[in-house]
């Protein structure tokens, strides 16, 4: 299935609005203290959008919850690779959750007994994974990122 992800269809996927102008960078209010900037090429490629945007949506959530600050979201297309890249401003991971962070089950706060089952980067993960691609977290000098590059 083809996915369109320009910047029309991304910031009215994650901020509810079109984006004022199309070839700008997005951002749109998440809370009153929180913003969302998407910045996405203007382009097509060839991804199932029923598990890709998904999976956007898991990493997106994930640095509201988790981070602070601003979260991210960029989306390019350079030489048939397809980069998703969500950061946000916060603490960043535990340095001992990185190695297991697509592991299932895997939460960065172990001892945590709120939300979260700790398969959503699992899921990410699968959805690389079943496209040919890959996923990485790391930690930012600005707070939490996690890439996922696909071939489309």
């Amino acid at each position: 299935m083809e996915g369109e992800f320009g910047d029309g269809d991304l910031s009215a996927t994650w901020a509810g609005r079109p984006a004022p102008d199309p070839g700008a960078p997005y951002v749109g209010s998440v809370t009153p203290d929180r913003a969302l900037t998407v910045e996405a090429a203007d382009t097509t490629v060839d991804v199932d959008a029923r598990w890709v945007v998904p999976a956007i949506g898991n990493l997106v959530g994930n640095a509201l919850r988790h981070g602070d600050g601003t979260v991210r979201l960029t989306a390019t297309a350079d030489d048939g690779l397809l980069r998703l890249r969500v950061t946000d401003e916060g603490h960043g991971f535990p340095p001992a959750f990185l190695p297991r962070a697509f592991d299932r089950f895997a939460r960065a706060e172990a001892s945590r007994t709120g939300e979260g089952s700790g398969l959503g980067l699992a899921f990410v993960h699968a959805v690389a994974t079943a496209h040919g691609g890959t996923a990485h977290a790391e930690n930012s000098a600005d707070g939490a990122a996690v890439t996922v590059d696909l071939p489309c």
